[in-house]
C-alpha cells in the first residue's frame, strides 16, 4: 500500500487534489512507519519516512466524503496539458479529460456524501460543447443541479464566460433547479444590481429536460415548443450528413487568392485539368452566396496535398470527403465572429475543415438552405455551442422542422440571386464587370476612365461617396 502511495503521489505537485485514493487502512501504514522510527535508522531512511508520512496525511484529506465542497479550480485544456497530466487525465477522468476544469467537477462529486452540496466556479463550456458530452450525461443522471448562475464575458473580470454551479450527490427526479443568467451590462462595481437579474434567462426546469436535446446541453432557457421540435422531427445528421473538408496544413504554399495567379492556370467553372481550383474555406459571416475568395492547388488531383502528409512533410494534412468536391452543396464558415450563416456552395468548389458543407439532394438544397439560415436554427445553435465555433456535429443535430411550401422556397432563390449580384459587384468577385455606379455616369471616355479609378479605389476605403464628388 505505501509503494502504490508512493507512485500515485510521484506527480503529487502536477496533479494536486485530483488524486484520489480509495480503500488503503492508513492506521496500518502509520503503525508500520512509527515501529521502523524505533529502530536505529540510516540517515537516507529517516527522510523517506518523513516523507511517506506526509504523503499519508494528504491522503487522508484527500480519501475522505464531505458534506459540502466549495471550490474555483484551475483551467487548463487538453492540448496545453503535459504528457503526464494528459495520460492521467485519460486514464482517470475520461469523461471530463477535456480540461482541468471539468476534472474537478467530476473528481468532487464523486467525494460528496449522499445529499451533500459541490459548488464550483468553473468556465461554461461544459455546459455545451461536444466534448463534455459524456460528462453532462453523466452528471444528469447521478447527480441533481441545485442552482446554476451563468455570467457572461467578463462579469467575473476574465474573457470567457463562466458558470457558477451547485450540484447535489442526490437524483431528484422531480426537482425543479434554478437558474438564472448575468450579463455584463448588469454589473456594477464586480456585483449584479439585483438577483434574479429582471429580462434575463431566470427559469425553474426540470433537468432532464435537458436530456431530450442531442447532446444534452445545459439549455435552462429554452420553451417547451423547443424540446418539441427535437422530438418531433428528424435531425439534419439524419437526413442529410455535415462533413469537414481539406486540410492543406500549408496554405502559403497551397492556397492563394484568385487574382494572384493567372487565369489561364485557373479552374472557375468547367473541367479538372488546370492546377487552381475554387476553395471554399469559410471567411466569416455571409448568407445565401459568395465568400469565392480562394484558390487551391489541386493539380492532378491534388497530389501535392496527398505527398505533402504521406512523406512526412505536415502530418496533420488531411484530404477528408474527397468524394464530395465539386458537388453543389451548402458551405458555412466553421469559425466566425458573427452569427451563423450558410451559403450556396457551386458545383466547381473543393471544400475546407473551416468551410463545412453539407450537401442535399436537389430537391431539398432550397429547403434546406432555408432553414440552416432562418432564426429557428440560429436560436438552437445558440443551444447547442455559444461559442461561435460552428463544428459539423453541432450543425447535425439541429432539427430540421421541414414545410413544403412554395413559398418559402421561392423567398429563399430571390434570396440567393440578390446575394449574388451584390457579390458580383465589387471588384473581389471573379465574374465582377463594372462598378454600379459607373453605370449612371455619362457617356464619355474621359470621365468614365476618371471615376472608375476614383470610385473603385476610394468606395473601398469607405469613404462617403459625397465626399468623392465635392459635396460637404
Amino acid at each position: 500500500m505505501l509503494k502504490k502511495l508512493i507512485v500515485d503521489f510521484q506527480h503529487g505537485d502536477e496533479f494536486g487534489s485530483l488524486i484520489t485514493e480509495e480503500r488503503i487502512d492508513f492506521s496500518a501504514l502509520t503503525s508500520e512507519l512509527d515501529q521502523l522510527n524505533q529502530n536505529q535508522l540510516s540517515f537516507v531512511l529517516i527522510p523517506l519516512i518523513e516523507k511517506a508520512n506526509a504523503i499519508i496525511e494528504v491522503a487522508k484529506v484527500l480519501s475522505q466524503s464531505y458534506h459540502v465542497v466549495i471550490a474555483n479550480p484551475p483551467y487548463m485544456g487538453s492540448s496545453r496539458m503535459s504528457s503526464v497530466l494528459a495520460k492521467f487525465a485519460k486514464k482517470e477522468y475520461p469523461n471530463s479529460k477535456s480540461d482541468l476544469f471539468s476534472m474537478f467537477i467530476e473528481r468532487w462529486n464523486n467525494a460528496i456524501l449522499p445529499g451533500g452540496y459541490n459548488c464550483m466556479v468553473t468556465m461554461q463550456s461544459w455546459m455545451f460543447l461536444s466534448s463534455f458530452e459524456k460528462m453532462r450525461k453523466n452528471i444528469l443522471a447521478k447527480y441533481t443541479i441545485s442552482n446554476l448562475m451563468h455570467m457572461e464575458n467578463n462579469v467575473m473580470g476574465i474573457a470567457f464566460g463562466t458558470a457558477v454551479t451547485i450540484f447535489r450527490n442526490a437524483a431528484m427526479p422531480d426537482f425543479k433547479g434554478t437558474y438564472h443568467q448575468i450579463k455584463t451590462a448588469d454589473v456594477a462595481k464586480q456585483a449584479p444590481v439585483s438577483l434574479p437579474i429582471p429580462g434575463n434567462r431566470f427559469n425553474r426546469t426540470n433537468q432532464a429536460n435537458f436530456g431530450k436535446i442531442p447532446g444534452s446541453p445545459i439549455a435552462y432557457w429554452v420553451k417547451k415548443s423547443t424540446y418539441q421540435s427535437y422530438e418531433q422531427n428528424p435531425t439534419l445528421m439524419d437526413v442529410y450528413h455535415p462533413e469537414v473538408g481539406m486540410t492543406t496544413s500549408n496554405n502559403k504554399l497551397f492556397v492563394r487568392k484568385w487574382f494572384e495567379v493567372s487565369m489561364t492556370e485557373c479552374n472557375m467553372f468547367d473541367g479538372k485539368e488546370n492546377k487552381w481550383f475554387p476553395y471554399a474555406k469559410g471567411g466569416g459571416y455571409r448568407k445565401w452566396f459568395g465568400l469565392e475568395n480562394e484558390i487551391v492547388n489541386w493539380a492532378h488531383n491534388g497530389q501535392s496535398i496527398k505527398n505533402y502528409r504521406k512523406y512526412g512533410a505536415q502530418k496533420t494534412a488531411a484530404v477528408r470527403n474527397e468524394n464530395d468536391y465539386f458537388k453543389i452543396g451548402i458551405t458555412w464558415s466553421a469559425v466566425t465572429s458573427g452569427r451563423f450563416s450558410a451559403r450556396l456552395l457551386p458545383a466547381n468548389h473543393i471544400f475546407d475543415s473551416g468551410g463545412s458543407s453539407i450537401f442535399p439532394s436537389s430537391e431539398d438544397r432550397i429547403m434546406i438552405l432555408g432553414i440552416m439560415n432562418s432564426i429557428i436554427m440560429d436560436e438552437n445553435l445558440l443551444i447547442k455551442n455559444p461559442t461561435l465555433n460552428f463544428q459539423p456535429s453541432d450543425i447535425g443535430s439541429l432539427p430540421v422542422i421541414s414545410q413544403k411550401d412554395g413559398r418559402a422556397e421561392n423567398v429563399v432563390k430571390q434570396n440567393i440571386n440578390i446575394a449574388r449580384i451584390d457579390w458580383d459587384t465589387f471588384e473581389n468577385s471573379w465574374n465582377f464587370e463594372l462598378h454600379p455606379l459607373l453605370l449612371h455616369i455619362a457617356d464619355d471616355n474621359l470621365s468614365i476612365w476618371y471615376y472608375a479609378m476614383v470610385l473603385t479605389n476610394q468606395c473601398a476605403k469607405n469613404v462617403p461617396i459625397f465626399q468623392l464628388w465635392g459635396v460637404k
